[in-house]
């Protein structure tokens, strides 16, 4: 049973809104009129927290913290510089996707410090069966973690590490009990979170969520996303049209990938009135838990390109070239 100070870390963001908005509602059907609010939030949340209070409280040294801690945006940014200034100095970098390989050198490196994974420490390692794309990620890294060191700053991934090892080392007040709730499995990182906590007398624990038994599962092979798309939104308007009043959950993984395909086989499946132009804005019976982002807009997509073209005139991507043109947006 949690303690009522008890702190509850979520594996997402919308997990813990709705621990609290259920903790909220219990207080309001006993009728109290004002309660502490439930403490829910997901790990590098909590862990941010703990640290800042652990270096205003002078627990951690100040110049031992990073200068700096990188937004994604600006971590993107570095590995950009990175790979750009290699590829420069080999004569590649008109060949290649500079920001496409910076992101995916970015989730490389995140993943490989989740899941701690013992790469070589630079690009001239790796043995005989490392490939080219290892070699040259580790080289990357190489020049993108010498770019932080000599800044002070710290990416997301490693920031979450730093903070483990400053809460470990006994810095940070924490609370008797924390709740772990909805991981499915935890990667190292989480394993060294609930251990760091229990040598330090924290009582770790794990919140059900009152899930149902499971029911039968099966597997469908498709050729595409276009047609996994399709497929859940039929499956979707089966259970409703059998059940009208039914909730219904589709898992996306890189929602933000799919989420204009499976919107648009959503409409058809559940909404094709919705296909009319008058229509287009009417409401709909489904929500994304990922909202779409401001640069996906037409007018603010058309406006970033146009000023892509400015910034850099050589670089445009062909497709961005040609959705510029056909774009109803300027003139």
């Amino acid at each position: 049973m949690p303690e009522a100070d008890a702190v509850f870390i979520c594996a997402t963001h919308r997990l813990a809104r709705r621990l609290r908005e259920a903790h909220n509602q219990a207080q309001r059907e006993r009728g109290l009129d004002r309660w502490a609010p439930l403490d829910a939030l997901t790990p590098d949340a909590w862990l941010a927290r703990v640290a800042g209070e652990a270096l205003l409280a002078g627990e951690i040294n100040a110049r031992q913290a990073p200068r700096l801690a990188l937004s994604a945006a600006q971590e993107r940014l570095l590995w950009e510089r990175a790979i750009a200034g290699e590829m420069a100095d080999s004569g590649d970098d008109t060949l290649f996707d500079i920001e496409g390989l910076a992101q995916a050198a970015a989730d490389a490196n995140d993943l490989a410090e989740v899941w701690m994974l013992p790469l070589p420490r630079d690009g001239a390692g790796g043995g005989e069966l490392a490939s080219e794309e290892l070699r040259r990620f580790l080289h990357w890294r190489r020049l993108f973690r010498a770019d932080c060191e000599q800044n002070g700053w710290l990416e997301p991934a490693r920031l979450r590490a730093w903070r483990l090892r400053a809460i470990g080392g006994g810095a940070g007040r924490l609370p008797r009990q924390v709740m772990l709730a909805g991981f499915d499995r935890h990667t190292p990182q989480e394993r060294e979170l609930m251990r760091v906590l229990a040598a330090r007398g924290v009582e770790v624990g794990e919140l059900s969520l009152g899930r149902e038994a499971a029911g039968a599962a099966t597997v469908a092979e498709l050729p595409d996303r276009k047609a996994e798309c399709r497929a859940a939104a039929a499956w979707a308007a089966r259970i409703r049209a059998a059940n009208a009043g039914a909730r219904i959950g589709i898992v996306v993984p890189r929602l933000a990938a799919v989420r204009g395909l499976l919107a648009a086989a959503l409409d058809d499946a559940l909404h094709p009135e919705a296909l009319a132009p008058h229509n287009a804005g009417m409401p709909r019976c489904y929500n994304f838990s990922l909202g779409a982002a401001l640069a996906e807009q037409p007018i603010a997509a058309t406006a970033l390109r146009l000023l892509a073209i400015a910034a850099r005139p050589r670089r445009i991507a062909a497709a961005a070239f040609g959705a510029l043109l056909r774009g109803p947006c300027w003139s």
